[in-house]
């Protein structure tokens, strides 16, 4: 039984921390919650578009920006913005994976389709601001580090863009999206 103001200070005191610990608990919990639905919604559209398995999902997962906003997953580009199509409307999970595969970094992260080069020779059309580089201008140092991490640079590895049967080039372009991983983005 409380007798004294001060005695009821302290146990109010006692009182709010604890419901404070208590509603920082719940909120971490959430936050874990959101990612692993997250995650696994990620991964079920990686699949389904054709996605390989091994450290290739985690590399393209990393570089995407995606959250849960109310009942769906949003897409947001490097501004923070919501990506959106021709019409648009958000783009959803299949439409980015679509997207992933004709992009020169990541096409190696799926399985060969009609929607992918089937000529490891053909370079696949850039988007706009892209540019391919040689291992000699990486190795010259006339290749900026930000355009390498940030995708605008595509390593053409003498005509070959790399796929299953060409390991290196997949080995070297996994390097440029972890890079990407370690710098939080």
């Amino acid at each position: 039984m409380i007798t004294n103001d001060d005695e009821f200070q302290a146990e109010k005191a006692k009182l709010q921390a604890e419901t404070a610990a208590a509603n920082k608990r719940y909120e971490d919990t959430q936050v874990q919650r959101q990612k692993v639905l997250l995650d696994s919604h990620l991964e079920a559209a990686y699949r389904d578009a054709g996605g390989i398995s091994g450290d290739a999902f985690e590399a393209l997962k990393n570089s995407l920006n995606c959250r849960i906003d109310g009942d769906r997953i949003v897409i947001l580009d490097s501004s923070g913005n919501i990506e959106t199509n021709a019409d648009g409307s958000p783009k959803n999970l299949s439409q980015k994976m679509t997207e992933a595969k004709q992009h020169p970094v990541y096409q190696s992260f799926f399985k060969p389709d009609s929607t992918t080069p089937q000529n490891a020779n053909s370079k696949p059309q850039l988007a706009p601001g892209q540019y391919y580089y040689s291992h000699d201008q990486a190795r010259a140092g006339k290749i900026r580090m930000e355009d390498i991490m940030t995708g605008k640079a595509v390593l053409d590895d003498e005509g070959k863009q790399p796929n299953q049967t060409n390991m290196e080039g997949f080995r070297q372009q996994t390097k440029v999206v972890n890079i990407d991983k370690l710098l939080g983005k």
